[in-house]
């Protein structure tokens, strides 16, 4: 208490309050009466001894130490993730973890069993939720009924994985994302954009760069029950597993009466834990860059992913960016064709390049892409 109290009025104190006391040197043992229940630590001890002296004997005193309160890594993280999402358009959702036996594990990133509550109020509320999504679709479905067609949520939340014997539960924390309707409503240009794909796997990527993780993500075409089966799409970090982005199943979609839906769902454990790329700047160029335009025939089964790293591995160092501008499938191409268009920039930070070396640079990436995926240059 920063107050120096001797013991003889320690005991006093005692004395008036009718508790037991024994003392025992620099002991004292104290009994404390069935009637007073809220004693039951010795910090209530030091109060009762603080109360009866008097608050107001006590003198005011500055802490030994002062420092200004901050937000740890991962607190910081959250609120990163929270700001950009709000600010893409998204909106936060708050929704239950309990829900029915059924949607326990339905879109759960991994197979593991739900936990089951012992006394449940209902069949509803009978089991800890494993995916977050599930509970999305229904907030977007209560939504759409209400006449809001275009719905854009997420949610920074708990998911529940039993284990074994009568162990707590494991929760881990998860990031989910739905959009459904339109991402840009009707306005005096008459530009409207209808949610795709594209739109929150673009949304993903902006919270990884915000991270400081974009080097290391990666996309992989994935199969999930309740899916859509062509668009779907496993997301990796650093070589692992941490989410999905896809399609809403049309038959899943028109039991909640949703049209067009999206959904994503991520590890927010493994975001923390991947190790951050660090922020490096660079002056201006002064030198100017030059481009090349490349378009590919080539399978529908090649992924954009296989032929950009492809690109970056044989242009070497001079390749500054790479941009993809056109896609294109018709009769005309064939029916397991498409064409893929890109725009190759090339810089050199200390000179200034020539068209041979760009030349042999673009020559080299087109001699591999015909190698590798039996592409026809157009």
């Amino acid at each position: 208490m920063g107050a120096e109290i001797s013991d003889a009025e320690i005991v006093s104190i005692f004395a008036k309050l009718q508790f037991d006391l024994e003392v025992s040197g620099d002991e004292l043992a104290i009994t404390v009466p069935s009637r007073r229940w809220d004693i039951t630590i010795e910090a209530d001890i030091f109060e009762e001894v603080a109360r009866i002296y008097g608050y107001d004997k006590i003198p005011s005193t500055l802490p030994i130490s002062i420092s200004a309160g901050h937000l740890t890594t991962e607190q910081a993280a959250r609120r990163t993730i929270r700001r950009y999402l709000e600010g893409a358009g998204l909106n936060q959702a708050l929704t239950y973890s309990l829900t029915s036996k059924e949607a326990a594990t339905q879109l759960a990133l991994s197979e593991e069993t739900a936990v089951a509550l012992s006394m449940p109020m209902s069949e509803e509320h009978s089991h800890l939720r494993t995916s977050i999504v599930p509970q999305l679709l229904k907030a977007a479905s209560y939504n759409v009924a209400r006449n809001n067609n275009s719905v854009s949520l997420y949610e920074l939340g708990t998911v529940f994985y039993a284990t074994e014997g009568d162990n707590l539960p494991l929760e881990t924390e998860h990031l989910a994302g739905l959009i459904t309707g339109n991402w840009q409503e009707n306005d005096w240009q008459k530009q409207v954009k209808k949610v795709d794909f594209f739109v929150l796997k673009g949304i993903i990527e902006g919270v990884v760069t915000k991270l400081g993780l974009t080097d290391q993500l990666e996309w992989k075409q994935a199969e999930k029950q309740d899916l859509h089966p062509g668009r779907t799409a496993s997301i990796w970090l650093a070589g692992k597993q941490i989410g999905y982005v896809a399609q809403v199943h049309p038959s899943l979609a028109a039991e909640l009466d949703l049209k067009e839906t999206y959904v994503f769902e991520l590890s927010v454990a493994e975001l923390l834990a991947a190790p951050k790329t660090a922020v490096t700047y660079h002056t201006i160029p002064r030198y100017p860059a030059m481009t090349r335009d490349i378009a590919l025939l080539v399978s529908k089964e090649v992924s954009q992913a296989a032929l950009e790293n492809e690109i970056k591995s044989q242009a070497g160092k001079l390749l500054h960016n790479i941009q993809l501008f056109d896609i294109f499938e018709g009769e005309k191409l064939g029916a397991d064709k498409k064409s893929m268009a890109y725009t190759l920039t090339f810089l050199d930070p200390e000179r200034t390049l020539t068209d041979e070396e760009v030349t042999k640079a673009n020559q080299a990436i087109v001699s591999a892409l015909e190698s590798k995926f039996d592409a026809v240059i157009r």
